[in-house]
């Protein structure tokens, strides 16, 4: 089961908030937990679409 915790360190780890200890320990988390595994997939695409929207925004305003 995905806690508020691991979502937290998965968010934190996303955004490069974490030390090279904690990315360690939350690499073994993605690596051993379907679940966590499953989460950080689905952040990783969120992720990316967050930054195809903005880009797709950046060029339409350009455009205008």
């Amino acid at each position: 089961m995905q806690t508020n915790d691991t979502y937290k360190q998965l968010v934190d780890r996303l955004d490069g908030q974490l030390s090279q200890s904690e990315i360690e320990k939350t690499e073994q988390l993605i690596n051993n937990d379907q679940t966590a595994a499953g989460e950080w997939q689905q952040l990783l695409l969120v992720k990316d679409n967050i930054r195809e929207a903005g880009i797709y925004e950046q060029v339409s305003t350009v455009r205008q």
